[in-house]
């Protein structure tokens, strides 16, 4: 009697599993799009392409063009570039911790630029491959001469591009 009793409590849990893997499987392919971090209060936008306009700043062809230079600097020297818009980057109160994490979230680019309009705010993340040929000087002096002007006259799309063909530039 005690076998029978164990057998069955055995297959319960078994189908208990089963349908808790099913459950979880289904959640995996139909959920969301997006990376997490460890802290489950912050959700990542997913990182698809060259450029992830979360933020609806740039236009279709913008887009197309950022996208086009993004690919030529890969082609070039090996190293991938992505841009994110976002409309805001809460919970983080710092465009830099923010984008350092999404950085770190990412096997898809070596350097990332990440944009939130409503803050006001951009930061550029280089992997640690890059800081020999890219230094943060260097990358602090493209935002400041090249992209931060841009932006202050609404002009995203001419920052962003100024900005990635001075990098390709400081990679050459």
């Amino acid at each position: 009697m005690l076998h029978i009793l164990k057998n069955l409590i055995l297959k319960t849990a078994l189908k208990k599993i089963l349908i808790l893997i099913a459950l979880l499987s289904f959640g995996f392919v139909f959920g969301q799009n997006e990376v997490t971090t460890n802290n489950p209060t912050v959700v990542f936008p997913e990182i698809h392409d060259y450029v992830n306009d979360y933020d609806d700043i740039l236009s279709l062809s913008q887009e197309v063009t950022l996208k086009a230079y993004a690919k030529e600097l890969e082609k070039q020297n090996n190293i991938g570039i992505i841009i994110v818009t976002v409309p805001s980057i809460s919970p983080y109160t710092d465009i830099y911790d923010y984008s350092l994490d999404l950085a770190k979230q990412t096997t898809f680019g070596c350097i990332v630029i990440v944009v939130c309009k409503n803050m006001r705010a951009l930061q550029i993340q280089n992997c640690d491959a890059i800081v020999s040929k890219l230094t943060d000087e260097e990358t602090k002096s493209i935002i400041d001469h090249y992209i931060i002007p841009e932006l202050k006259k609404g002009n995203y799309f001419t920052g962003l591009e100024n900005g990635i063909r001075e990098i390709k530039k400081e990679l050459q």
